[in-house]
């Protein structure tokens, strides 16, 4: 696994977060990035890339739109997962994109990563290709784990809402089938069309 694990200063009476840093770079600038994270943020995977975005009405062709810092980035302030791009000439964050319910992350090289974004696809192309596989497993076991657990969420509800209701009673089922052939022994029956002999 090419990202490093270094820990970020926490707050008295919490447990601190775990930073993953990218091998590319230097230690300072690992802590540069990690303080543009922002409170409450953590970044699972770290690496350096280009973003591509397509363009045109077809979304037929590629356009390089930033050079810098990815991070998978747990926010627990906003309760959600985002890829953030960060730029550490500027020192500041350069690109967002949130992970949604039905992302589907492509590995469509050893050092390129495609998924569909909100105005067309989006290319994260690696330096590195440890990177960028270590960065792939990272996203898909998430993407993974969170379908699941909503799924798991989803069927609990179901189930909770739906009440033990015994299944459906057949009333035909109840009704006494009748004898094809029944001898009367009470003489006191009358039968209809049949007048009673005196």
């Amino acid at each position: 696994m090419s990202a490093t694990i270094r820990q970020q200063d926490g707050q008295v009476g919490t447990r601190p977060k775990m930073n993953a840093s990218s091998d590319l770079l230097t230690k300072d600038e690992n802590e540069v990035v990690f303080s543009l994270l922002g409170k409450k943020c953590q970044t699972l995977n770290t690496a350096v890339v280009q973003i591509y975005k397509t363009e045109g009405s077809a979304h037929s062709h590629w356009k390089k739109k930033h050079t810098g810092v990815v991070c998978f980035v747990k926010d627990s302030a906003k309760r959600s997962y985002f890829l953030r791009a960060y730029c550490l000439i500027k020192n500041e964050q350069i690109w967002e994109h949130e992970l949604y319910d039905a992302m589907k992350m492509i590995k469509a090289r050893p050092f390129l990563l495609t998924f569909e974004g909100q105005d067309g696809h989006v290319g994260l192309n690696f330096v590195s290709e440890e990177e960028c596989d270590s960065f792939y497993r990272a996203v898909d076991t998430t993407i993974e784990t969170r379908n699941r657990k909503k799924l798991e969420k989803r069927n609990r509800a179901k189930a909770q809402a739906a009440p033990n209701i015994p299944p459906p009673v057949n009333r035909d089922s109840m009704r006494p089938t009748p004898a094809i052939s029944q001898t009367i022994t009470d003489s006191s029956v009358q039968l209809r069309n049949h007048p009673q002999k005196n």
